[in-house]
């Protein structure tokens, strides 16, 4: 797969947008250590300040979504690709009481406690008879300042000890993560549902 890093971009997801439309062949990802205009569901804006792990997923689909339904089909895998980012968090840090308090806030965020931990955002895009996905994931770090949002935000800075913070690589996770994001897209045989 290939892998493209920026330092600061606007958006990973419409960075790989441009890059989709260079036909780029798939898969390939995105990553960004700030963005300046992240985004998030219902066109909320993503806070991305420097230090938080920001990537975005392109992936082809072997069918236009179009043939489907397409908000069913967004739903059904925004919810599985969080869960499979909780997953990869406790796997990673084989510690399973840190994470206790990790929750899936249906259908696309993960929270900690009562706090935005990380979410998912996914957007396609079609050509002829084949729709291609792009799969944006944004999870906070670094702890930030007080900024002005709509919700509470927590990094993982403030869940992890000392310890596995400082032994954290957020290099080495995102490699882990996104074989794990392309093993739940592809886990069914024709992508349209979830098992």
């Amino acid at each position: 797969m290939q892998l493209f890093h920026f330092e600061q971009i606007d958006s990973t997801q419409n960075k790989a947008r441009e890059l989709f439309d260079q036909n780029t062949p798939r898969p390939f990802c995105v990553f960004a250590t700030s963005q300046s205009q992240g985004r998030g569901t219902q066109a909320r804006v993503w806070h991305s300040p420097n230090g938080g792990l920001y990537l975005s997923l392109v992936l082809d689909l072997e069918f236009n979504i179009f043939d489907t339904d397409p908000l069913a089909f967004c739903q059904e895998k925004s919810l599985g690709l969080v869960k499979t980012l909780k997953t990869s968090l406790e796997k990673y840090f084989d510690n399973p009481n840190v994470f206790a308090e990790l929750n899936v806030k249906p259908i696309n965020d993960l929270y900690f406690r009562d706090a935005k931990l990380a979410g998912v955002l996914i957007e396609t895009l079609n050509k002829g008879d084949q729709s291609t996905i792009i799969i944006g994931i944004g999870l906070n770090i670094i702890k930030v300042s007080a900024v002005d949002l709509d919700r509470k935000i927590i990094s993982l800075e403030e869940i992890l000890s000392s310890g596995d913070f400082k032994s954290f690589k957020k290099e080495n996770f995102a490699e882990f993560l996104l074989k794990n994001l392309e093993q739940e897209f592809y886990c069914s045989k024709n992508n349209q549902t979830l098992t």
